[in-house]
């Protein structure tokens, strides 16, 4: 039997400028939705490309919700990558 390899299919962009980071992806020809803002100010974008890669764009105060690096002054990451398994035990 052999180990199941892991498959990147995501990336995660935390954008400082999330509207200058929509533009500049429409640029390219991705049909990125608007991510409109809540109450509390997160935005959030995704979409799946037609290859399956799914592609997130976060502005900042999302990311501080879910990243402790994004919390202090100098920030975290910038991207983060997603790899997919078969099954949750692989």
């Amino acid at each position: 039997m052999t180990d199941p390899k892991a498959v990147l299919n995501q990336l995660n962009i935390v954008a400082r400028d999330f509207d200058a980071t929509l533009a500049f992806y429409r640029a390219l020809g991705v049909d990125a939705p608007d991510g409109a803002a809540s109450p509390d100010g997160i935005r959030h974008a995704e979409v799946t490309l037609a290859n399956g890669f799914v592609l997130e764009i976060d502005n900042l105060r999302l990311a501080q919700t879910y990243n402790a690096g994004w919390r202090t002054a100098a920030g975290g990451s910038r991207a983060l990558l997603g790899f997919s398994l078969p099954t949750r035990a692989a």
